[in-house]
């Protein structure tokens, strides 16, 4: 059988562009932070601006980052994880507050924190699904034991897990409807018309095909569509 030896080819392929655009992501945020520098020391706004817009780069690779490695579980069979993701809102919290300056890429930064947000809480939903309850296979007291049960760490781990997922669900969801709305709100079809014409003028207009997409490995390029939205 082809399939699972393609399977597992195209999996590895995943693996691998999760490690590059990784590593691309890191050096894209090393970057920036000497952008951020020079600008300290030369106080120059153009310097500033530059390290926005190359930490906000930084932010979309470690997004094609983690879509790669979501391809490759998924591929595997495995359950979603959020940890990934998870790990991406410290350093994306920092560059949205040194992008308030610049309206334009501001917006875009809230756009890449709904996606964000949308990923953990889609991820979330998923490992819920098979997430055991709290207490269903906690052994009931013996005849003759005095009556207390004694939890195993093994439940203490999966009660804390559920409580992390139950607490993280509604704080995703409202976050990413907030962040969608307000990136949108900055990055309307007035905006994108009146300072990128160019970019604008080539938007794809075959409504068919939108959210239809198939992703392959490091082919990333192809129609797009304007206003942004979650697809």
């Amino acid at each position: 059988d082809q399939r699972p030896r393609s399977q597992d080819s195209d999996r590895r392929a995943w693996k691998d562009e999760f490690q590059r655009c990784s590593s691309l992501g890191r050096e894209l945020k090393h970057a920036a932070q000497r952008e951020r520098q020079a600008a300290k020391e030369g106080d120059t706004a153009a310097d500033e601006k530059r390290a926005v817009a190359t930490a906000i780069e930084a932010i979309m690779c470690f997004i094609l980052a983690f879509v790669a490695d979501d391809q490759s579980r998924a591929l595997a069979r495995q359950v979603g994880e959020s940890s990934n993701w998870l790990s991406i809102l410290a350093y994306w919290r920092v560059v949205k507050n040194n992008s308030h300056p610049y309206p334009v890429l501001r917006s875009l930064c809230y756009v890449l924190g709904a996606v964000s947000y949308d990923a953990i809480h889609a991820l979330d939903l998923e490992r819920l699904a098979v997430c055991p309850v709290p207490g269903e296979h906690i052994a009931a007291p013996t005849p003759g034991s005095d009556g207390d049960t004694v939890v195993s760490d093994e439940n203490r781990k999966t009660l804390k897990e559920f409580l992390e997922l139950k607490s993280r669900l509604p704080d995703c969801y409202k976050e990413s409807q907030r962040l969608w709305l307000e990136g949108t709100r900055g990055l309307s079809e007035d905006v994108l018309v009146n300072e990128f014409p160019d970019t604008w003028s080539k938007r794809s207009r075959n409504y068919s095909e939108r959210g239809r997409h198939q992703l392959k490995v490091g082919d990333y390029s192809g129609d797009f569509f304007l206003p942004l939205e979650r697809t």
